[in-house]
């Protein structure tokens, strides 16, 4: 059971770092990686 354990943490380590679908790098012009600055025309 000992090794199951192991195995599973190494598999859920694996997913939760190198899964690049989380994180997208923030962009220029704006607070994150999508939104950006509103613009007001008043």
């Amino acid at each position: 059971t000992n090794e199951i354990k192991e195995t599973l943490i190494a598999y859920d380590r694996s997913l939760l770092v190198a899964d690049p679908r989380r994180c997208e790098p923030k962009k220029f012009g704006g607070r994150s990686a999508r939104a950006r600055f509103q613009k007001s025309y008043r």
